[in-house]
């Protein structure tokens, strides 16, 4: 059991790190953080 973990956690980083959408979807959080954050501030200058 401990042996078949250790293989399945190798292949999911090897799938994670050749797969490009992740860093997509980190992008995609970061910049909607950002717009809500602009957002947040201008409607807090407007109030």
């Amino acid at each position: 059991m401990g042996l078949y973990d250790r293989d399945y956690m190798k292949e999911k980083k090897v799938s994670y790190k050749s797969q490009p959408s992740p860093p997509a979807d980190n992008t995609k959080l970061i910049i909607a953080v950002i717009i809500a954050f602009i957002l947040g501030f201008v409607l807090g200058k407007i109030i």
